[in-house]
């Protein structure tokens, strides 16, 4: 939606105000969501007495913006499976992402069709968003490293899955999981990482807010002279303190994931 308002005098103030109000007639609901200016339809989407039939419309509309779909969905979820199935890529890429930053999760029929989805997009997020373990390990077989790195971000994975994504034969898939992991790499992983064949992969060991000086002490003989001035360099601001407030901040972050365990079929 545009940041700039409608001016006091606009005439879409009186149908924004009725966009907006749940006692709203249905029939008129459906036509307001026709409004050629997003202020009014936007509302339109999100009045919980607008019919299903006019969100659907609505969301395979080009016109919308993506928070609006993901928006709709979550006041919606008895949508979700019709939506997972539209030709549009990027509405089913919105729907395997609704969750991604809250509490909740799709229903597992809808998760199912979507980690089967041709889009490697979509099969990414749900890979990161998916509270069932089983399609989980399925994503972590994809052929499509992307999909299987995507893996990592999924809160609720644990210590054995993030290891097949570390000893993974591609470089990208063991560099996302350093980078995208919320609770591993831990130490020991790292400090494996550390001695990787791919100097992309031990520079994102180097980077990480995860790495400890037991692992910097390995990079200080790493083949990469970068890299061993980076491993001096942070040991030793180590030893005055200075990286700890990047790792409490990144620890917020972590500790702030969606909580709880996979759910079983």
């Amino acid at each position: 939606m545009s940041r700039i308002q409608p001016a006091r005098n606009s005439k879409l103030w009186p149908l924004i105000a009725e966009a907006e109000n749940p006692e709203t007639v249905p029939a008129r609901l459906k036509e307001l969501a026709d409004h050629p200016s997003e202020w009014v339809r936007n509302p339109v989407g999100l009045n919980p007495s607008t019919p299903d039939q006019a969100i659907l419309q609505m969301i395979e509309d080009p016109r919308h913006e993506k928070w609006f779909w993901s928006q709709a969905l979550r006041q919606r979820d008895g949508l979700e499976e019709q939506l997972a199935r539209s030709p549009r890529q990027i509405i089913r890429a919105s729907v395997a992402g609704t969750y991604r930053h809250a509490e909740g999760a799709l229903r597992r029929s809808t998760q199912i069709l979507l980690a089967d989805d041709e889009s490697k997009e979509v099969r990414e997020l749900i890979a990161s968003t998916t509270n069932y373990e089983d399609i989980l390990d399925t994503l972590l077989d994809d052929p499509v490293e992307e999909v299987r790195a995507a893996c990592a971000a999924n809160p609720r994975i644990d210590r054995d899955r993030i290891d097949r994504l570390i000893t993974d034969r591609s470089s990208l898939v063991r560099r996302r999981a350093v980078a995208m992991g919320l609770r591993y790499p831990d130490e020991e992983q790292l400090l494996r990482l550390a001695g990787d064949r791919s100097s992309t992969v031990r520079w994102e060991v180097a980077i990480s807010w995860r790495s400890t000086g037991r692992v910097m002490e390995v990079l200080l003989n790493d083949a990469d002279e970068d890299l061993r001035h980076h491993a001096r360099d942070w040991l030793e601001a180590d030893s005055f303190g200075y990286n700890d407030e990047q790792s409490r901040e990144a620890g917020a972050t972590a500790a702030g994931a969606i909580p709880g365990q996979f759910d079983h079929p």
